[in-house]
């Protein structure tokens, strides 16, 4: 680095490429700052702007510095959210640019007006499009806007487990459900890198104003599951929606404003 930055005969354009790495940086700045102090000088603000030191002017390494600085925080910004991970969701690698698409300003434009509906399923719909093809994708499972669900929707929870196992919400939960007071999570998995499959098939519904509790013994997924509803995991497949956000790929920032975990 230092052959390619160092010699006075190296061009300003060369050096200034070269600024593009902090650690080039800090070394322009520090040879004309040691060398006018050497000399008795001494660099104040009309120097810096100015007077050249091997074809480098000092206020142009700190504008450099600062260019330095936004690039790679958006880099790491970037990175933190793109990089798989123990914990914490992960992104997909195009996310920055979901905004030039025309679904995004569409559901933008719908959301504003307060068409949740028509946003989450022109949303779903996209997912489908641009998800499927992702290793550890979601199911491509349809939203239900319909003011009265399907009798095969109502029983989505006995999927798994004896009808005589389940008792039936009251009809007082009809209504909540009409207002998209409640938290649905429907076929809900985690399986782990080494093949541990920590949740194997979630389906549940919790209404607002009531005291849901999550009974299992040691291992049976319950850490696992709130985990994943609160953005500390990633699930494997699965979908789920609370008061109409969806909580795993495309509102989780929202639904974070509201929901969340007390270890």
């Amino acid at each position: 680095m230092s052959i390619l930055i160092e010699p006075r005969d190296v061009p300003n354009e060369q050096k200034m490429y070269a600024s593009l790495i902090p650690t080039a940086v800090v070394f322009n700045l520090s040879k004309p700052l040691a060398g006018y102090e050497s000399v008795g000088i001494g660099l104040d603000w009309e120097k810096a702007h100015n007077l050249e030191f091997h074809n480098y002017i000092f206020m142009d390494g700190v504008k450099m510095l600062i260019l330095d600085f936004v690039i790679y925080s958006l880099l790491g910004i970037y990175i933190d959210n793109i990089m798989p991970r123990t914990t914490g969701t992960q992104r997909h690698w195009f996310y920055p640019c979901d905004w030039l698409t025309p679904t995004y300003w569409d559901c933008f434009n719908l959301c504003r007006r307060g068409d949740r509906k028509s946003a989450l399923e022109m949303r779903q719909e996209y997912q489908e499009n641009t998800f499927k093809s992702r290793k550890g994708a979601f199911s491509a499972k349809k939203l239900i806007f319909d003011e009265d669900e399907t009798e095969v929707d109502a029983d989505f929870e006995t999927k798994y487990i004896s009808p005589e196992n389940f008792e039936r919400p009251d009809n007082s939960t009809k209504t909540l459900e009409k207002q998209k007071r409640f938290l649905k999570i429907e076929d809900l998995r985690k399986t782990f890198g080494n093949g541990f499959r920590a949740v194997d098939g979630v389906n549940v519904r919790m209404y607002e104003g009531q005291i849901f509790a999550l009974l299992g013994h040691n291992g049976a997924g319950k850490t696992t599951t709130i985990s994943m509803l609160t953005g500390m995991l990633r699930p494997t497949t699965g979908f789920a929606t609370v008061y109409g956000y969806d909580v795993f790929q495309y509102d989780l920032d929202d639904v974070r404003r509201f929901m969340g975990v007390c270890p």
